[in-house]
């Protein structure tokens, strides 16, 4: 492999100081509450969830799955 081709695909690699989160959470987990990973309305229903109201279980993919 060329020097251009090796640059090329470090390029394309994702850096190790970005922080990585869970790819799929539980409703009744903290972390769902978070709209930035898991969008609006997963983060209402994980909202409800956390506070003890009661809510159908389920999971959801986060934006770290994309």
């Amino acid at each position: 492999m060329g020097h251009a081709e090796s640059k090329a695909l470090r390029s394309h690699e994702e850096p190790d100081d970005v922080p990585m989160g869970p790819d799929l959470v539980t409703l009744s987990d903290a972390r769902a509450t978070d709209v930035s990973l898991t969008g609006s309305k997963a983060a209402a229903l994980a909202t409800a969830s956390v506070a003890g109201v009661s809510t159908l279980p389920g999971v959801v993919l986060t934006t770290v799955f994309t």
